[in-house]
Parts: structure tokens; sequence; C-alpha cells
């Protein structure tokens, strides 16, 4: 089970950390096109260029994209079937569009309309990426955290009072979260301690009443790690207590 424990939570770590990275290569490729757009156009010039070809096309993921093709005229001198590198579905073969060209290299060229759009594009598949990775990795450096409190916190073993499900999943297993009652003598009131959530089949091998260890912190009793690798088994439970 610790094995397991360890497994899962490491591969929780490192998705989050590919969510992440990915998400911000997407936003630094998205401003850096957004620079490059604004840099071209402080000089770009427009001209009107006609649609002389419209390709359609799937690629692996069967997903259809189209590539637009245009002859346009620069200082006399023609420039025939160059990309334009954007579509939209008002465009047609014949339709004439808006262009901006490189003075220097006329052969180069852009649309105002597409080049914003692909950068915000970029930009905003890839905060959210960003900001999915960034909360799974909190979450589990926190969780990486509340470990340490092994190491260095007071340690008291408590029955669980209950498990539940999560409204989340992971590889089609429902997450558990182990929940632990315990009366403050001192103050009357009942302290509730409730583990990280566990993506295993935890009730196979837990049941309310199997005694776990809990360690807190002295200083601050509300920073505490509920450690469901450490279980004393207590046989013949009822599972009614099994919650949803």
């Amino acid at each position: 089970m610790h094995k397991k424990s360890i497994s899962q939570k490491n591969t929780l770590f490192i998705i989050g950390l590919m969510f992440f990275l990915i998400g911000m290569a997407f936003v630094v490729a998205g401003l850096l096109t957004w620079r490059a757009n604004v840099e071209f156009f402080e000089t770009a010039l427009p001209t009107d260029a006609t649609i002389v070809d419209i390709q359609t096309y799937r690629d692996s993921d069967d997903d259809v994209s189209h590539s637009v093709f245009v002859d346009y005229t620069v200082d006399g001198v023609e420039y025939e079937y160059r990309e334009l590198g954007m579509y939209s579905s008002s465009m047609y073969i014949g339709k004439t569009v808006e262009i901006y060209y490189d003075p220097q290299d006329p052969g180069d060229i852009k649309s105002k309309t597409g080049s914003t759009l692909i950068a915000v594009i970029f930009v905003a598949i890839g905060g959210i990426f960003a900001v999915i990775g960034g909360v799974i990795l909190g979450v589990q450096i926190k969780a990486k955290r509340k470990t340490k409190l092994k190491d260095t916190g007071t340690c008291i073993r408590l029955p669980i009072t209950q498990i539940v499900t999560t409204n989340t999943s992971v590889n089609g297993v429902t997450g558990h979260v182990v929940i632990c009652d315990n009366p403050d003598a001192s103050g009357g009131t009942l302290n509730t301690y409730r583990s990280n959530p566990c993506y295993e089949w935890l009730t196979d091998y837990l049941n309310p009443g199997d005694i776990v260890a809990i360690y807190y912190d002295p200083a601050n009793p509300n920073y505490y790690y509920v450690d469901i690798d450490d279980v004393q088994k207590v046989p013949d439970w009822p599972d009614s207590s099994v919650e949803s």
C-alpha cells in the first residue's frame, strides 16, 4: 500500500509538472508570436490580395484544417500562390482580402486579424494548461510538506470514523478521504482530521474503526497529516458508515 501511494503521488506530480510546462510553453510561444506580430506591423504596408485556392485536409487527429493561398501585386511585381497563414469560414476563392507585407521582403505577408488570433489562442490554451498543472502541483507540494510532519510533528492514533468519496477520479478510480474524529478534552469540542484524497480502492483494505496515525504540529494543531499507510487493523467492524 505504501509503495502504491508513493507511486500515485509521484505520478500526479509528474502529470501536474507536464501540464504546467506545456502550458507555459504555449504561453511563451503566444507572447513571442504577439511580439513578432507587433514588430512586423510597425513597418508593414497594406495591400489587397485575391484568394486563389483553399486547400482542406485532415490531420492525424482527424481534425479539419485549411490552407489559404493568395495572389497580389506590390510595386508592379506579381506575387502568386502565397500562403496567407489563416482561414475563416467567410473566405472563398475569388474573394478580395486585405493583407500586410514587409516592404523589405514583399513575399512575407500576414493577416492582421489572423495573426492576433493565433497569439491569443496560444496564450489562452497555455494559460488553461498552466493553471491546471499549477493546481495539481500545489496540491502535491502541500501534501509533501505535510508528510514531513512524520519527522517533526507529534503523533496520535485515532480510529477511522468514516471513509467518504470525492467528486473526482483518477484512472477510473474515485477518490477517497479518510476522516477521524477526536474529542478535545480541554475544550469539549470535536477535532476532525481528514486525509488527503487517495485514488486507490481504500475500502478494499481500510474500514471504519481501523486505527491510523495522525501527525500534527504542536505549535499549530490545525496543520496535520493523516497517514493512511500506518494502519492498525480492527477486524469485524461494520461497513455501514462508509458514505458516498
